[in-house]
């Protein structure tokens, strides 16, 4: 899949919706110490924010500043953070802060080298299941929460190019929707799908011409939807900067 192709596949971006993370210690992973408190609601608490700081050692994406430290301990640090929200998990079954971190663990890790020195994808097919059941289950956790719902439907996408299922997950989350947010950007994402299936339909085949266009055409329907309801909502002027970038390519010109 060349960048381009991948590009389409990537999340949008949500203003608001980014999750609190700690500030990432300039230490080794085997120098950060936990001692549990006595009670139970604590202990939850500071392994999330000792699994936060694991992910941010592992990947820089996830830390709030650089973190200095050598290549083994950011490979290592990976699959702490995934025991650690194992541990959460175990702990408080029903934290959805847990569930979606270990599943931001399960996808997200990197793998570092001496010839992967910046760090690349490190999940397996086993580790994208275990991912995607996490974000599911901190979905159940709280079913209305937008950065849940998004992980998981990005999920869907990106990992499983299975487009039809992100579209009938965002088309079910839109009836739950309690606000305008939340509406607007279930929309966007099933525009998205709709967009995504368009493209690579018709780039591997797997659709018609017509087919392409009438996909082209449902995400259009979509994004006319979103717009009304929030017209300067940044996903959705990147949804509808995709859509005119990928016309030609779906419909011609």
């Amino acid at each position: 899949m060349t960048g381009g192709h991948r590009w389409l596949l990537l999340s949008l971006i949500i203003a608001y919706a980014t999750i609190g993370r700690v500030w990432a210690q300039d230490i080794a992973p085997a120098q950060v110490n936990v001692t549990p408190p006595a009670a139970i609601d604590n202990d939850v608490t500071r392994l999330l924010e000792l699994g936060e700081r694991y992910m941010g050692m592992n990947n820089p994406d996830y830390a709030r500043r650089p973190v200095k430290i050598d290549l083994n301990a950011r490979e290592k640090a990976g699959m702490q953070a995934i025991r650690v929200f194992q541990q959460v998990t175990a702990l408080a079954p029903n934290n959805q802060d847990g569930w979606l971190w270990l599943g931001i663990a399960y996808t997200e890790k990197l793998h570092y080298a001496k010839k992967a020195a910046h760090g690349v994808p490190a999940h397996t097919d086993a580790d994208i299941a275990a991912g995607i059941a996490a974000f599911r289950t901190a979905l159940r956790c709280q079913p209305t929460d937008l950065l849940c719902a998004t992980y998981y439907g990005d999920a869907l996408m990106t990992f499983c190019a299975n487009f039809d299922a992100a579209h009938d997950f965002w088309d079910n989350y839109f009836t739950t929707a309690k606000t305008d947010m939340q509406r607007a950007m279930a929309l966007t994402q099933e525009a998205r799908a709709c967009l995504n299936k368009a493209y690579f339909g018709k780039l591997h085949k797997t659709l018609s011409a017509d087919e392409a266009k009438t996909q082209y055409a449902n995400a259009e329907h979509y994004m006319q939807q979103a717009s009304a309801l929030m017209p300067r909502m940044g996903s959705v002027l990147t949804m509808q900067e995709l859509l005119q970038q990928y016309h030609d390519d779906i419909c011609g010109k």
